[in-house]
């Protein structure tokens, strides 16, 4: 749905803009025809089609006690849209359990302009993105039955926290992209 409102978009902007020293009026293209669409466009689309392929990712967890220093794995599954899977194995205990980003402060936005100069009509689109800290908690159910509830913060390719399990026991967590 967004896509086809930013093809619409692109369209009615390059159509608005005219063709330069050209006498000859535009004919209106029709929204979302992929074969008139110029190559920049397409590439857009191509990429963006890419980063939302790509957005959902795996990654690679590692929990320390901090009353020892024995080293426990994991994987964190993210589905790219705020919610995945934490499984860890601790010492034999697998425990595994959804994760959920509850805050972020990364920043997503579109701006347009209009206006005339002489006769001539001009607009303009585009859009921006911030990247910041996420905010992700994890609640795990152990085979054991003991429960582990996980915080924690990243950005981008790393991140890092803690995880409690049901006893007050704490561990010192880092996922890293795989």
């Amino acid at each position: 749905m967004l896509l086809g409102v930013m093809l619409c978009l692109t369209h009615k902007i390059s159509d608005r803009l005219g063709a330069g020293a050209s006498t000859e009026p535009r004919k209106p293209r029709p929204c979302g025809t992929w074969e008139l669409m110029g190559g920049a466009m397409k590439a857009l689309i191509a990429a963006s089609t890419v980063v939302l392929l790509l957005s959902g990712c795996a990654y690679n967890m590692t929990l320390m006690p901090r009353d020892s220093g024995k080293v426990y794995s994991g994987e964190l599954l993210s589905n790219g849209a705020g919610a995945g899977t934490l499984t860890v194995d601790l010492g034999g205990d697998k425990c595994t359990g959804p994760i959920a980003r509850v805050a972020s402060n990364q920043t997503f936005g579109f701006a347009s302009t209009y206006g005339t100069s002489g006769t001539r009509n001009a607009s303009a689109f585009t859009n921006s993105f911030t990247s910041g800290d996420v905010a992700i908690k994890g609640i795990l159910s152990c085979a054991s039955g003991k429960g582990l509830r996980c915080d924690l913060t990243g950005q981008g390719s790393s991140g890092g926290g803690i995880c409690v399990d049901d006893a007050g026991k704490v561990y010192d967590a880092l996922a890293i992209r795989k």
